[in-house]
């Protein structure tokens, strides 16, 4: 109505209400599913600052919800301790027994009834994280990092492309160290997020997506100044961006943004702040990590073919319909070759003993690089049920799916978490708060990055992929820059073969910046680059 400072009142009243609303939340589920239900709240306040020609003020106020509970959680620094409520334990108890009953039993009237049990269990698992602050230093909490504060910690090769999606426009927000400014872009949510599902689906069935990918550039980069001057691209997507892999797009000269830009990705600027000044324990030894090799067969004798990228309708495991999982043969060797590449103290759980138990029971806090070489699979109506796959443990009850609810209180401390591992990087996207993952929950346990992917990966070529990406680390080369020139070599090895089916889900989110430590020179056989 042209009431613009009015409008503006109100929009800070509401977000000072859920603000209130979200100091009660008593787990992080809650708080992620208030933020969701309400994102049209900070969509209208950032679309009135956008019409000001305030900036700053549209930067903040996106921010103040966006990866709002893991902005949160990184800044309590809580250390995680192990759950020790009578309830809770009980009910993990009965949602492993039941996920074990589940992994074998096939019949659909049966399994309907184990996922009612499930859900009626899962009711009852509402860990409350930690003690609560006072009101006041819970609002202080939601309160952004500022742009200033930012800008401070971007380095001068990199750029931030914050999008926000909305009707009947979008926007994205440009910031380097020197400046910051809001484009609009020329199409809408819908159309967008439309293009982005019809991109997936081409690279799915093992095209190139030229046309596709093109009108995907026009519309989120062409429109923006300066981000080409730049080498380092940090994408804070929104919606469907969430899966869409930036750098596999073609410019309008045909070559992808990967020949001339390392990608990463952020839950928002204010986590990529809070990753960047937080204080890390270095070890005097660096070590790794590697779990892979699981043996399945265990688990079902049933092996079906997934899906080999992402969608909406990709089947849940824990369903109305069963499904096995079938031997990942490669992912030994990949263990053993990155662990080679390193050239580090090392820990490997490999065959027998890749099971969820013996996960647990490592020091996890000590290791500075975390790879996991198993299934994962994603959970869209029960994000915290989505899981990387190991072993189950008779003798401890544990069902072999590490599930997102278990992951997040992990004692994590890692520089890098690699999963190589189908589907780990997708997931249900929830408004302003993000996109519900296993990347994630590994984020949200305590790790500074997370390498994951968009869809299910070809374990020939993840294994040479991940031994490159390796090899690159080991030479002290940043995470982006080093996951970059793995996908060039790649590319450059196997040429037309190398379909960005095979190459372009490998995402880095969090912190891509710098190497994952001040590397020793490796001891080990090195890998053909």
């Amino acid at each position: 109505m042209g009431k613009f400072s009015e409008a503006d009142r109100l929009y800070n009243r509401a977000a000072d209400v859920i603000d209130a609303l979200l100091v009660g939340a008593p787990s992080r589920q809650i708080q992620s599913s208030l933020i969701s239900t309400l994102s049209d709240v900070y969509l209208g306040d950032f679309a009135l600052a956008v019409k000001l020609k305030e900036v700053r003020k549209a930067y903040e106020v996106i921010e103040r919800a966006r990866g709002r509970s893991l902005a949160d959680a990184l800044r309590d620094q809580r250390v995680t301790a192990p759950m020790t409520d009578p309830v809770t334990v009980s009910a993990q108890k009965q949602i492993n027994s039941i996920q074990l009953a589940l992994l074998r039993e096939m019949r659909p009237k049966q399994r309907e009834e184990l996922l009612e049990q499930l859900f009626e269990t899962e009711q009852v698992f509402t860990p409350v994280e930690g003690p609560k602050k006072g009101f006041r230093a819970a609002l202080r909490r939601g309160n952004a990092v500022s742009l200033l504060d930012l800008q401070h910690q971007i380095h001068a090769d990199e750029v931030v492309l914050e999008y926000v999606l909305d009707e009947p426009r979008s926007f994205c927000l440009r910031i380097t160290r020197d400046a910051a400014e809001v484009f609009g872009l020329p199409e809408g949510r819908d159309a967008i997020e439309h293009a982005v599902d019809s991109y997936v689906a081409e690279i799915a069935a093992g095209n190139a997506a030229v046309e596709t990918g093109g009108w995907l550039y026009n519309v989120l980069l062409r429109p923006l100044r300066g981000w080409n001057e730049k080498s380092r691209l940090i994408i804070i997507p929104d919606g469907k961006l969430n899966v869409l892999p930036f750098d596999s797009l073609l410019n309008p000269e045909g070559d992808r943004i990967l020949e001339s830009h390392a990608v990463s990705y952020s839950p928002s600027g204010t986590v990529l702040s809070l990753l960047r000044s937080s204080a890390t324990v270095r070890n005097p030894s660096p070590r790794f990590l590697g779990v892979g090799d699981v043996e399945y067969r265990q688990i079902s004798k049933r092996s079906t073919l997934r899906k080999p990228v992402y969608a909406p309708e990709t089947p849940d495991f824990l369903a109305l319909h069963a499904g096995g999982f079938s031997a990942l043969s490669g992912t030994r060797e990949e263990i053993l070759a990155v662990s080679r590449a390193l050239g580090w103290e090392n820990r490997l759980l490999l065959g027998r003993d890749a099971t969820e138990s013996a996960l647990k029971s490592q020091p996890l806090a000590n290791f500075d690089i975390i790879h996991i070489a198993a299934h994962g699979i994603p959970s869209f109506d029960f994000p915290d049920r989505a899981a990387l796959v190991l072993a189950p443990d008779r003798l401890t009850g544990d069902d072999g799916l590490l599930q997102a609810r278990e992951i997040r209180n992990l004692p994590i401390r890692a520089e890098l978490v690699v999963l190589s591992a189908c589907d780990t990087g997708i997931g249900s996207v929830q408004g302003q708060e993000g996109i519900a993952n296993l990347e994630r929950a590994f984020l949200y346990a305590g790790a500074k990055s997370v390498l994951a992917s968009l869809w299910a990966a070809n374990d020939v070529f993840a294994a040479d992929l991940m031994t490159k990406f390796y090899g690159h680390l080991a030479k002290g080369e940043d995470r982006s820059v080093a996951l970059q020139h793995a996908k060039l070599n790649s590319l450059r090895q196997f040429g037309n073969t190398a379909i960005p089916l095979y190459w372009a889900g490998f995402v880095i989110v969090g912190d891509g910046s710098g190497p994952v430590l001040a590397l020793p020179k490796p001891t080990g056989r090195q890998p053909s680059p």
